[in-house]
């Protein structure tokens, strides 16, 4: 049997109600009419590219992979491929989008999207970027956002960080609150206690 055969036959097997599958870019090459007829709706997907820099040809499999299964797909992990590259497909229905590695992420990439969980591991951010981000939430935007969070290496000054945000918090502590035009509440949490990086887990409350 060729793959799509033995796809298939294995969802045959176990019928089961949610599909995910982890692709490979690295000589494999897919168009996105043959992952449609192969596989089923996915409920997540997890494309890894394992270059340091990804050509056009690696970006488009990346994007004929997106392309094939939205507006089903729910859960996205990106490892290797930069949100740039795809982000014009529009990705409004996803639920959950995890980018491990990223480099420099500038977070106006994340204006562009709408989810509800974004989760970045990178070798360096931004606190300013990131106090911008705060502020835009304040004011009403990313109504479906409820979690965020970014690990990775940056100038642990909270004042740069919380600057703005009328956060409430005890100075010293690593929880602060703040609330958007709406009464809705969130809590930004800080972690610079771990080795070489600093942790920023943004939360909105149920």
């Amino acid at each position: 049997m060729n793959i799509g055969e033995w796809v298939r036959h294995i969802c045959s097997i176990f019928q089961c109600e949610r599909y995910e599958v982890e692709f490979h870019i690295i000589k494999i090459r897919y168009d996105i009419q043959s992952l449609r007829n192969n596989f089923p709706k996915l409920r997540g997907i997890d494309i890894k590219c394992f270059k340091l820099e990804p050509n056009e040809i690696d970006i488009q499999c990346a994007q004929n992979i997106m392309r094939a299964f939205l507006p089903d797909v729910k859960y996205v992990i990106l490892q290797g491929v930069s949100l740039r590259d795809i982000q014009h497909i529009g990705m409004a229905n996803l639920e959950e989008l995890m980018i491990n590695p990223v480099r420099n992420p500038k977070f106006d990439d994340f204006l562009t999207l709408n989810v509800e969980r974004c989760t970045f591991h990178t070798d360096r951010f931004s606190l300013r970027d990131l106090n911008r981000l705060f502020k835009l939430w304040k004011k009403g935007t990313f109504p479906k956002l409820k979690e965020f969070t970014v690990l990775g290496e940056t100038n642990a000054d909270l004042n740069v960080l919380l600057k703005g945000l009328q956060a409430k918090g005890a100075e010293g502590e690593a929880e602060y609150t703040i609330k958007n035009c709406y009464g809705i509440r969130a809590k930004i949490t800080v972690y610079n206690n771990i080795p070489a990086s600093v942790f920023v887990s943004f939360t909105v409350s149920k």
